[in-house]
């Protein structure tokens, strides 16, 4: 563990991490064992590693779980592993979104290369003005309708 500590106090993340997976494996089920998982997970998500590994974070924060679930740390543990799933989920929806914006941008630039240039700005104010004769239908329908409920009312 003494070495483990040293490497990462020197920011040898990999040494640290090599260190630290064996100090888990030869001292399991033992205190030390236990402080050696967790900080095997934390090494993973620890803002000075330049090669964070969230997927092998949230793997050895479980590993620490199902191995010490009652130690002091296992409600740190269940809350990094909510958190990386939540940002693994977070990650997935941005690289969805991306390839829907990139669909939108290339239907927008066919749509453009369709009607070509200036015959897309006529048919887009011609858009906007139907879109606003069908806004001032709707004005000209709620205002019968109040007439129609002045009217009913007064019966």
């Amino acid at each position: 563990m003494r070495a483990a500590d040293s490497l990462l106090a020197v920011r040898d993340f990999e040494g640290a991490r090599r260190a630290y997976a064996r100090a888990r494996d030869s001292l399991a089920g033992t205190p030390a064992g236990s402080r050696a998982q967790y900080a095997l997970a934390y090494l993973n998500v620890f803002y000075r590693n330049p090669s964070p590994d969230w997927d092998s974070a949230q793997q050895e924060f479980q590993r620490f779980v199902d191995a010490y679930p009652r130690s002091d740390s296992a409600e740190q543990a269940n809350s990094w592993i909510r958190l990386l799933a939540a940002l693994r989920a977070g990650e997935e929806l941005n690289e969805q979104n991306g390839e829907r914006l990139k669909e939108v941008l290339q239907r927008q630039t066919s749509v453009r290369q369709l009607v070509q240039g200036s015959n897309f700005d006529v048919l887009l104010d011609a858009l906007r003005r139907c879109l606003g004769e069908r806004d001032s239908l709707g004005a000209k329908v709620n205002v019968l309708e109040d007439v129609i409920q002045k009217i009913e009312k007064s019966r």
